[in-house]
């Protein structure tokens, strides 16, 4: 946060009325957000640079290059998760539509991924090793149960949010 819009962010808390303060609570939330955001990005970025490298000049470990990099960005996701809750930035002051919105794209993604795995074991291409390498279907596979407990924790933590919020109501 630069200096100017911290001054701007300590105008709007002092001058603003009193039911105002749910707009900068968010307006902070966004930004802690966005450097999370920032955050696991680059760390996303660094390592699938990395396991490039690796793949390309020291030991191939996976038959495909996408299947490392689905498992990277699961890992990712969970740990922008798991940064976000501990900041207290995950779920938004106006409301939670947008991380259920989340929830249900991750939940889609998980059974189309679910169904190309077992598509390939159907077929009988693919084993769990081969030739040294992990398959495909098997670094899918570990992407897919990465992505569900990062879904399954968002949909504990909304659901605890608004058990939370219900019992502040009453």
């Amino acid at each position: 946060m630069s200096l100017k819009s911290f001054d701007k962010f300590c105008e709007t808390l002092i001058m603003s009325e009193p039911g105002s303060q749910k707009a900068v609570f968010d307006e902070r939330q966004r930004q802690v957000r966005s450097k999370l955001v920032t955050e696991a990005a680059s760390v996303y970025g660094i390592s699938s640079f990395l396991n490039t490298v690796v793949m390309d000049k020291l030991y191939k470990w996976c038959d495909s290059f996408f299947a490392p990099m689905l498992l990277i960005a699961a890992v990712c996701y969970l740990y922008w998760i798991l940064r976000c809750e501990s900041k207290g930035a995950l779920i938004g002051i106006n409301g939670y539509f947008g991380v259920k919105l989340t929830v249900l794209f991750v939940i889609i993604q998980l059974f189309c991924m679910l169904f190309n795995i077992f598509s390939n074991f159907e077929e009988g291409q693919e084993a769990f090793f081969h030739d040294g390498m992990l398959s495909t279907g098997l670094v899918c596979g570990i992407t897919v149960v990465i992505l569900l407990a990062a879904a399954v924790s968002v949909a504990i933590l909304v659901r605890r949010a608004e058990k939370k919020e219900r019992s502040a109501e009453d």
